[in-house]
């Protein structure tokens, strides 16, 4: 499964340099790779580093993402 249209919309946005959309798109994501994050992590802080790790390598690698899979999988 490719990404959907509302991720397409947010990937777009943020390829455009779109800032607004940059803090929706991690609004969207950060809760569900938080909880991820926590049940693989004993410390908070650790978890929450990680998704600030993955949202920069995200934004790092968005030139490279083809859409084969869906957003959150990929992050």
């Amino acid at each position: 499964m490719g990404v959907t249209k509302g991720e397409q919309y947010f990937l777009d946005k943020i390829r455009q340099g779109n800032e607004q959309a940059w803090s929706e798109f991690i609004g969207r994501y950060r809760g569900r790779l938080l909880r991820f994050a926590q049940a693989k992590l004993p410390q908070r802080a650790d978890a929450e580093d990680v998704i600030q790790d993955t949202f920069i390598a995200f934004l790092n690698s968005i030139a490279r993402f083809r859409g084969e899979c869906d957003v959150e999988t990929y992050l």
